[in-house]
C-alpha cells in the first residue's frame, strides 16, 4: 500500500529515491541565517529559522543515504547535494528553502486544524503508518537506517493527512441523505443506460465454484428442474439472489467471448455451459451454466423490478481512500492567517507555497542564496 503524499514522500518511503523533487539545496550543518526572527508564522505560531534549517539538513542527510543505497543511477540526487550549499559554504539557496518552509507551513495549518477539532492523529495512527513504510522499504531494519529526523517528518506529516481525509469523509458521509423518490427515479435508469438499453442478449446465470457443480447443475436443467430453483442451491450461505435469477444483458460480442462459441442464432430459452470464467487474467474461474431470456434486449417496465432491488436507497457510504479534500483544505487555508519572513520569500495564497525573493535583474531564482552564519 503506498502512503498517500507529494511525489518526494512517497518515493522516499518507496526507496525511489531518484523521483525526489523534495527541495534542491540546504545549509551545512550549524549554519543559520542571520537574525533570530521566524521563518513563518502560521496563525500566530511560529515556523523558525532553526526548524528550516533542520528540516533541510535532515532532507541532505536523506539523499545522502539514497545515495550510498544505489539509488541515484540518474546522479539527479548527487547533484542536490551539491547544490545544498547554495553557491559557497555560508549561503543557502531560497529557492530550496522556500519550499521546505512550504512543508512545514503546510503540516503546520493541519497540525492546527485537527488539534481544534480533537482529531490529531494518535500513537497507534502514526504506528500504522510507520509499520506501512517498513514494509514498502523492506522491513523495520531497513526504516532505522533511513536519517529518521527526515522519516519522522514525513511520517508525522502522512499521518496528519490521514486523520484530515477520515474527518472530512466521516462529515460528509453524515451529511448524506436518502435519496428522494425523483433522485432514485434517476438512478435507476442509469442504471437501466448502464446494464441494459445497448445489450439485447440477457442470459441468466448459475454460478458454482468448481466445473464438476457446473455440470451437476447442468444436468438437473436437462432434466426439466427450473432453472432459478438450481441457481439458488449454489449460492453461498448468507447471499441472496433476486426472484428473477442472476440476468445480465450483454452485446452478442460480448457474449461470444464469455461463452466462447457463436451466439448469433441464439433463441429464448438455449442454454450453454458449463462455462468457465474469470473477472480477470489469472483469476480464479467460477464455472456457469447460462439460459437466454431475451434476445432483443428488455424495456425499462420489464426489468423495472429487477432494477428496484439492484439501486439502493441512499448513496453509498463514502470511501475514505477515495476522497477528495482539497475543496476542505483550501477553506482551512483561507481562514489561516500565513505571515512568512521576506528572507525566504513570500506567501502564494493561490499556489499554497512560498514563492522565493527574487534576485534583481535575475529571470531564475533557482541560484539565489541568503547569507548564513554559524549558529550553536
Amino acid at each position: 500500500m503506498e502512503l498517500r503524499r507529494n511525489p518526494a514522500r512517497r518515493a522516499g518511503l518507496a526507496g525511489l529515491a531518484a523521483l525526489l523533487v523534495f527541495g534542491a539545496s540546504a545549509c551545512s550543518g550549524g549554519n543559520r541565517l542571520v537574525g533570530t526572527s521566524p521563518a513563518a508564522t502560521v496563525d500566530g505560531t511560529d515556523i523558525s529559522q532553526d526548524q528550516v534549517f533542520d528540516a533541510v539538513e535532515a532532507t541532505k542527510r536523506f539523499y545522502e543515504y539514497s545515495i550510498e543505497e544505489g539509488q541515484d543511477s540518474s546522479g539527479e540526487l548527487a547533484g542536490l547535494v551539491d547544490a545544498i550549499h547554495g553557491t559557497g559554504s555560508s549561503t543557502i539557496g531560497t529557492e530550496p528553502a522556500a519550499k521546505v518552509l512550504t512543508e512545514l507551513i503546510l503540516d503546520e495549518v493541519l497540525r492546527q486544524d485537527l488539534a481544534e477539532h480533537d482529531a490529531l492523529p494518535s500513537k497507534q495512527d502514526i504506528a500504522a503508518v510507520r509499520s506501512e513504510a517498513a514494509q514498502q522499504v523492506g522491513g523495520e531494519a531497513k526504516l532505522k537506517k533511513i536519517p529518521q529526523g527526515y522519516l519522522n517528518r514525513i511520517i508525522e506529516s502522512e499521518a496528519m493527512s490521514r486523520a484530515f481525509t477520515k474527518r472530512e469523509a466521516a462529515k460528509a458521509d453524515a451529511e448524506q441523505k436518502p435519496y428522494t423518490p425523483e433522485e432514485r427515479e434517476q438512478q435507476k435508469q442509469a442504471f437501466f443506460q448502464q446494464y441494459y438499453a445497448d445489450n439485447p442478449l440477457c442470459l441468466n446465470a448459475i454460478q458454482t465454484s468448481t466445473e464438476d457443480e457446473a455440470k451437476q447443475a447442468r444436468q438437473r436443467i436437462d432434466a426439466g428442474e427450473d432453472f432459478v430453483t438450481v441457481a439458488k442451491s449454489f449460492v453461498p450461505e448468507g447471499s441472496t439472489i433476486p426472484d428473477e435469477g442472476s440476468i445480465a444483458c450483454l452485446t452478442f460480442d460480448q457474449a461470444e467471448q464469455v461463452i466462447g462459441s457463436d451466439v448469433s442464432g441464439a433463441k429464448v430459452g438455449d442454454l450453454f455451459g458449463p462455462v468457465a470464467y474469470s473477472q480477470s487474467q489469472g483469476a480464479q474461474p467460477t464455472y456457469l451454466v447460462l439460459k437466454v431470456e431475451q434476445t432483443d434486449g428488455y424495456t425499462y417496465d420489464e426489468v423495472e423490478p429487477l432494477i428496484d432491488s439492484q439501486v439502493p436507497n441512499e448513496p453509498a457510504a463514502v470511501d475514505e481512500t477515495n476522497f477528495d479534500v482539497s475543496a476542505a483544505r483550501a477553506k482551512v487555508f483561507e481562514r489561516t492567517d500565513i505571515e512568512v519572513n521576506p528572507l525566504f520569500g513570500r506567501w502564494s495564497a493561490t499556489a499554497q507555497s512560498v514563492i522565493p525573493p527574487q534576485v534583481p535583474g535575475a529571470t531564475t531564482t533557482t541560484t539565489t542564496t541568503l547569507p548564513a552564519t554559524t549558529g550553536s
